[in-house]
């Protein structure tokens, strides 16, 4: 039943050691779509319309869920999480990003263990997903 099975949410982590993850799917998946050169994202072949400068058509019996992001895009976000993953993930690799983008548990991230030279920007890390952190210098 879906009462058991786990909510997700979209993880990204740039090489730069940033994380994006918030507990919104959509919104890490439209933050990481304005971050990733949106007009080189128009010209690459999807299975169906992601982006375009202009508000793409609804469908037939309902309303096109997309989002007008920064740089006046729209995105299409009428996507499972799993899609948005493919999505991503494509857009990485086809524009050379380097992005690790994998699916989380909402309720519990788990463990996280980062090391790092700069325990300032570490921590401006963390913050970030709003969770209780232990910082430990060694």
């Amino acid at each position: 039943s879906s009462s058991t099975m786990k909510r997700q949410t979209i993880r990204v982590e740039y090489p730069d050691g940033r994380i994006l993850q918030n507990s919104k799917s959509k919104i890490t998946f439209l933050e990481v779509i304005k971050d990733s050169f949106p007009d080189l994202i128009m010209g690459i072949e999807f299975s169906q319309p992601l982006i375009s400068r202009d508000r793409l058509p609804d469908f037939p019996n309902h309303q096109r869920a997309q989002t007008l992001i920064e740089g006046g895009y729209y995105v299409s976000t009428n996507f499972s999480n799993q899609d948005k993953v493919k999505i991503l993930k494509k857009i990485s690799d086809e524009l050379d990003l380097g992005l690790k983008i994998t699916l989380v548990d909402k309720e519990n991230f788990g463990q996280l263990f980062i090391s790092d030279t700069h325990a300032e920007r570490t921590e401006e890390v963390i913050k970030k997903v709003h969770q209780t952190y232990k910082m430990f210098q060694l």
